[in-house]
């Protein structure tokens, strides 16, 4: 993954631009061509300003995500059935340490 940032700071409002991007990607641990994802790169704009609150410094800021509605997919890297299997793994190890 590489991200890249822009940041443009005007008297009165900051502007900043980013960009990430990713190329090869695979929904599965085996890195077969089966399981290959299409590269995807997503655009972001950030208007920021900068105030004074008594002594205190606050940033207003309202970011808007992905510009170009680039479809991607999710990859889920936990998958339900480990994630169970942790949870009970874990919950027998504490029962066991508490009812010695």
């Amino acid at each position: 993954m590489l991200i890249a940032r822009l940041l443009l700071q005007l008297p009165w409002i900051s502007v900043g631009y980013s960009m990430s991007t990713n190329s090869e990607r695979y929904s599965m641990m085996q890195q077969t061509n089966e399981y290959r994802l299409a590269p995807f790169t997503e655009h972001s704009i950030t208007l920021s300003k900068d105030f004074m609150l008594k002594q205190a410094k606050m940033v207003c800021s309202l970011t808007l995500q992905n510009i170009t509605n680039q479809q991607y997919d999710i990859i889920k890297i936990l998958s339900d059935a480990w994630l169970s299997g942790a949870i009970h793994g874990i919950s027998n190890f504490i029962k066991k340490q508490f009812n010695r």
